[in-house]
């Protein structure tokens, strides 16, 4: 996954295992990706965090998904 390829975007609803709720918003194009720093707490330590991946979907709207969210449906050269 990287930027300029074209993927197809299912957004996973809610924080149940397994995942029940689901959301198709479509096509779109990856814009950027942000490596995420990790969340430090004083009682747990460092929880990691995945990276946030910007997509231009075909709707006109520019989101932030996870890359779980995310499969793509062709590379970019």
């Amino acid at each position: 996954m990287k930027v300029g390829d074209l993927v197809k975007v299912v957004q996973k609803l809610g924080c149940h295992v397994p995942t029940k709720h689901f959301r198709d918003r479509g096509l779109g194009v990856i814009l950027s990706i942000t490596k995420s720093e990790p969340l430090r707490f004083p009682s747990v330590g460092e929880v990691l965090i995945q990276d946030e991946v910007t997509v231009a979907l075909t709707t006109g709207e520019v989101c932030v998904f996870f890359p779980e969210s995310i499969a793509v449906v062709n590379e970019s050269r």
